[in-house]
């Protein structure tokens, strides 16, 4: 990027790749990929290139395997969740358990 622009201009591939410091097909595969907006400014890839890079340092980059992992970890809560739920229903005699309703009707039928 040549020192008389700003970074409100439109941002180009080979200007961006000297200001971050690295190849202009570098970030051509960001561009490709969706990670830097076509016709954005350096401002806004700058955002997103160092939001990437944070994203990948932290190791929270999306793949099918980490969505997996985070779905199965949401379904575990929930089911956790349910069971404590139930259990305290059970505690305040909010749902009887079916043995005690078949009792119940047997005794109620005789």
């Amino acid at each position: 990027m040549a020192d008389n622009q700003s970074l409100n201009d439109q941002a180009t591939q080979s200007g961006f790749a000297r200001l971050v410091g690295t190849s202009q097909p570098a970030i051509a595969k960001h561009v490709q990929a969706g990670v830097l907006p076509q016709g954005s400014t350096y401002s806004v890839w700058l955002q997103a290139y160092c939001e990437r890079l944070r994203t990948e340092a932290a190791g929270r980059q999306a793949n099918d395997a980490r969505n997996q992992k985070d779905l199965a970890d949401a379904d575990k809560a929930r089911m956790s969740a349910e069971k404590i739920r139930r259990e305290l229903y059970r505690e305040d005699q909010l749902i009887v358990d079916v043995e005690s309703v078949r009792k119940a009707m047997v005794e109620w039928s005789t």
